[in-house]
């Protein structure tokens, strides 16, 4: 049932009209079955008057025959239409694995059954937000800021205030996703300084480690004089300025347009800011630093570099997009040799820039007229270095800065690299006296296949002369295998097969949501294996952990799996829009908002995880104030009050 009017009132009136209308309903059925069994019983006394006693008693049994057997069918029918509907066994929930939790946890902290229920659901698990419209309104407010003001601006905000003041009317309530016990868990997590929570580096694992072995693993890697170097000052504001007074110039030499140069800009940067994870498969344990850069003050640009430069960056032979495209092109190679990855230490870190910057002027040269923009050469070299140089990055209290190498997190760095590499492996090649029977390289990832007669080591020894901080290490075949990226490739019958690899610490751990959403997955199997036991195993372990482990319904994940191996012709995609808008997502609230906002063409809505389980911990390894922090903007909305009196 539903009201026309949304207010409390309406819901008790709803809320009350439904209890009686289920009365009623039962008593109907009652009074029903009554008539029912009155009527059978008057039947049947004339049955007995017409009918012999023998001829009766075999037309009863006849009749009970007749009624278990349908009872039986519907019994089936139901069943069947169950088992499709549920996983396969008894439906349990998701149990924390105290194994793996044992052999993560560090800490000298023991960890209590509700630690365990709430660590066991990952990181990424996003508890449900409490729904504050100061939230919504920053949010849209800063997009809403990019455009000029006037009619289309006003409208949208009365519309949207609309939106909100009606949800707060109807009370309604987001459904809790923990328990009260997990709370308080959670709560006694947050509190404890003696221990330190980090996402494992691979697998999607938790590492509980007590905060002075973790402080002692961060500062081995920032006191490296080397690499990094602290600063006395946050550069931020000073890079702002430059940065404007550089678009402001490309706009006035008519090189970018108005709505490129409001792109470009952010209006409230914020330091870029470093998390750390944990290398528990390596021995001794390490740890990683990793930057964010969003809404930093280069961001935004180097994004729309990144998307000129797409097609730099998959130009090379070596070049694989994914484990799809690797699977078919080691498919074709015969009387395989010895198989090697060669892996790049620290790749980001230890690319030169200014090697780096010259091979990209080169590239532009042959290439400029065909990249879709009025930047001249020398502004797009300007730029890049300005978003290469910018490498500095908060952590704790203190700021710090990597001395060589390209700013991780950057959405330039990627690309950057792979022109680097191809450069320098092309060069390599050319001059190496070992010719691999194949090279392909994904980022700092390399599966090498050698001929039998050829030396590992001398290959090794030519990559490290290249350059003095590209340093190479080497992983050789073993019992006739090599993983790369996620695929296991085995030398069988003087030919290639693959299946897929799944590393020591894979958890199987994926985050809930609401939707269900799947990915859809590239399976890492050649062609030929396509239609054999291989593929159905690996879609069968997909469904047990899918379904069993992360409790998405079955059904579903059948649904997605086929349309996945049967893929029907898609609609082209929507056009992204120059200006996108992020809101948190709320059921019911967010989408009638996005669904207003995207009747402008020029802007498009994305919802925002809450805030999770790693950053309610602080498991970024970094004070919260400091890395994630609150984006300020100024705004004033009149929210109308409904049912006021004087």
């Amino acid at each position: 049932m539903r009201s026309p009017v949304q207010s409390t009132a309406a819901n008790n009136i709803l809320k009350k009209a439904s209890q009686l209308l289920i009365q009623e309903r039962i008593r109907h059925h009652r009074k029903t079955k009554a008539i029912a069994l009155n009527t059978i019983a008057n039947q049947q006394e004339q049955l007995q008057t017409i009918l012999s006693p023998d001829n009766y008693n075999t037309l009863r049994q006849l009749q009970n025959q007749s009624n278990h057997n349908l009872d039986d069918a519907t019994k089936k029918t139901h069943i069947t239409k169950l088992n499709s509907l549920v996983p396969n066994g008894p439906i349990t929930k998701r149990q924390p694995r105290d194994d793996y939790l044992n052999k993560i946890n560090l800490s000298s902290r023991t960890l209590s059954d509700e630690d365990r229920a709430v660590l066991s659901k990952g990181l990424n698990f996003a508890p449900s937000p409490r729904q504050h419209n100061d939230t919504f309104i920053a949010n849209i407010e800063k997009g809403l800021q990019q455009f000029a003001p006037g009619g289309k601006v006003d409208y949208l905000r009365h519309q949207i205030a609309n939106i909100l003041v009606k949800k707060n009317n109807t009370n309604a309530k987001i459904k809790d996703n923990l328990s009260k016990a997990n709370k308080a868990a959670l709560k006694q997590l947050q509190s404890d300084p003696a221990i330190t929570i980090a996402p494992a580096d691979k697998g999607r694992a938790t590492v509980i480690m007590d905060t002075t072995a973790f402080t002692t693993l961060t500062n081995n890697i920032l006191n490296d004089p080397a690499t990094y170097k602290q600063l006395k000052k946050d550069p931020t504001n000073s890079l702002q300025r430059d940065h404007k007074a550089h678009l402001k110039e490309l706009r006035d030499n008519n090189e970018i347009g108005p709505t490129l140069h409001k792109q470009l800009t952010v209006p409230h940067p914020r330091p870029p800011y470093a998390r750390a994870t944990i290398k528990i498969h390596k021995d001794p344990i390490k740890a990683r630093l990793l930057v964010c850069s969003r809404n930093t003050v280069n961001y935004n640009t180097a994004q729309h570099i990144a998307r000129l430069f797409a097609p730099l960056g998959k130009s090379a032979k070596s070049f694989v997009s994914d484990s799809a495209e690797f699977c078919t092109k080691i498919s074709a190679i015969t009387q395989p040799g010895k198989l090697i990855s060669y892996d790049v230490v620290d790749l980001f870190t230890n690319v030169p820039r200014e090697e780096a910057l010259t091979i990209i002027r080169k590239r532009l040269q042959d290439l400029h007229p065909d990249l879709d923009t009025h930047l001249s050469i020398d502004s797009i070299i300007r730029l890049i270095n300005s978003c290469i140089s910018s490498t500095y990055f908060t952590w704790s209290d203190k700021i710090y800065q990597q001395t060589n190498g390209l700013p991780m997190d950057s959405p330039l760095s990627p690309i950057i690299t792979e022109i680097y590499m191809t450069e320098l492996e092309d060069k390599a090649l050319l001059t190496s006296i070992i010719a691999p029977i194949c090279w392909y390289r994904k980022v700092d990832d390399t599966f090498v296949v050698l001929n039998p007669n050829d030396n590992p080591e001398h290959l090794l020894n030519h990559m490290n002369s290249q350059h003095p901080r590209m340093r190479f290490t080497k992983e050789e075949e073993s019992d006739n295998k090599l993983p790369f990226l996620d695929v296991l490739v085995k030398k069988e019958d003087n030919k290639l097969s693959t299946t897929v690899y799944r590393k020591p610490t894979n958890t199987f751990t994926l985050s809930p949501t609401t939707r269900y959403r799947l990915r859809n997955a590239s399976y890492p199997l050649s062609p030929g294996e396509l239609r054999t036991s291989a593929l159905e195993s690996e879609l069968n372990h997909i469904r047990h952990v899918f379904v069993h482990y992360n409790q998405y319904p079955q059904k579903l994940v059948n649904n997605i799996i086929t349309t996945t191996l049967n893929p029907r012709d898609k609609p082209p995609r929507r056009q992204s829009a120059p200006f996108v808008i992020s809101i948190p997502y709320v059921p019911a609230v967010s989408h009638q908002i996005r669904r207003l906002l995207q009747q402008q063409p020029s802007i498009d809505v994305l919802f925002q995880k809450g805030k999770s389980i790693q950053n309610l911990l602080q498991a970024t390894g970094c004070d919260a104030s400091q890395g994630i922090q609150a984006e300020t903007t100024v705004f004033t909305y009149f929210l109308l009050c409904y049912n006021v009196t004087e």
